[in-house]
């Protein structure tokens, strides 16, 4: 703190305008703001890639918990939630990140076998019928 002489020249004191305290406060509170901040993003662009999932496979619940980890991984790394909501665009942004060495997949699955069992999970959504859009675009 500085001191400096005020009009009747007695001793004014002219301090910080935070303390260490209150600058500890509010750094604490902006944290708190960015971290919620961030969960909600991250809780938003996992609704929305699972959205995207649901238009090629309508239940995917019902995919064994292997191969949904699989497609969640997909879908991160080919940011699927910034992609059109058309099963065609699912599909060729799920094939990007299965051929893409960079790709964190789960435990127990190589990259040299990713693009193989996404086409074996499509193949089975195209011959059943319940993946309509993907048809359209591919065979149309």
């Amino acid at each position: 703190m500085m001191e400096k002489r005020g009009d009747g020249g007695e001793p004014v004191r002219v301090g910080r305008l935070f303390g260490f305290h209150e600058a500890c406060l509010s750094g604490f509170l902006v944290a708190v703001v960015a971290v919620s901040y961030a969960d909600a993003t991250r809780q938003n662009v996992e609704s929305i890639a699972a959205q995207r999932l649901e238009l090629v496979w309508p239940s995917p619940l019902r995919l064994p918990a292997e191969d949904r980890k699989f497609l969640a991984a997909l879908a991160i790394s080919c940011g699927l939630d910034r992609r059109p909501a058309q099963a065609s665009h699912v599909i060729a942004c799920l094939e990007q990140a299965a051929s893409r060495p960079d790709t964190v997949l789960p435990d127990g699955m190589s990259h040299a076998d990713a693009p193989d069992r996404l086409s074996h999970l499509v193949s089975g959504q195209v011959r059943t019928g319940k993946c309509d859009d993907f048809q359209r675009a591919t065979y149309d």
